[in-house]
């Protein structure tokens, strides 16, 4: 699901349920939500980075979209979403790998990433997915991170918390803030995250 080693997030989803872990939505109804807004044509190229055993994936196939990519570090986290997912006749390009080593085949559409970027805390890492995402994201880059007074810790990880300004001031150079707005994500132990969401459509040149 997220960037950091490899060995705790293949750990993580060969031992623990989706109900056992806090990240995990019945339905990703603010990703949903900002996705709807743009609008986008059933062959877009879509990419949920960070996608887990579920993500935006299920609700991209539902719907009919069919250029899709599901991006995880963890091998067992993608296993277990293609299990969840054979009923659909769409192919799904899946990524097994850090989104730092992602080089999209076609530029991406609309780049979903909730709660991924956060676990970059260094500024050579968090530059390098702003370059990345700069240089492969043709359309709409939407972003979920935990706020400034949301956990400072994920699955015993350091985070980076963010505010709407915040993300806004880092991609400023290429995106431009469409919406950005604050939610609390209820986990599966009924305890309280709060998160900003900005969705951003890249400039004009």
């Amino acid at each position: 699901m997220k960037t950091a080693n490899i060995e705790h997030w293949e750990n993580i989803y060969k031992t623990k349920h989706a109900n056992e872990v806090s990240w995990t939505q019945q339905f990703p109804a603010v990703s949903v939500d900002l996705f709807e807004e743009c609008a986008l044509p059933k062959n877009s190229f879509l990419a949920d980075i960070g996608c887990g055993e579920q993500g935006m994936i299920p609700y991209w196939l539902e719907n009919g979209f069919e250029n899709i990519t599901a991006l995880d570090i963890s091998s067992n986290a993608i296993e277990k979403l293609k299990s969840k997912i054979t009923d659909y006749p769409q192919p799904v390009n899946f990524e097994n790998k850090s989104v730092l080593n992602f080089i999209p085949q076609q530029k991406i559409d609309f780049w979903h990433d909730r709660a991924v970027f956060h676990f970059l805390t260094n500024d050579v890492a968090i530059k390098a997915y702003i370059d990345l995402v700069s240089s492969q994201v043709n359309q709409y880059l939407c972003l979920g991170t935990f706020a400034e007074n949301g956990p400072e810790k994920c699955s015993g990880l350091p985070i980076k918390r963010y505010t709407i300004e915040q993300l806004t001031n880092l991609f400023s150079e290429y995106f431009e803030l469409i919406k950005g707005l604050e939610s609390i994500h209820i986990t599966p132990f009924s305890t309280e995250q709060a998160f900003v969401y900005c969705l951003f459509k890249r400039k004009s040149i």
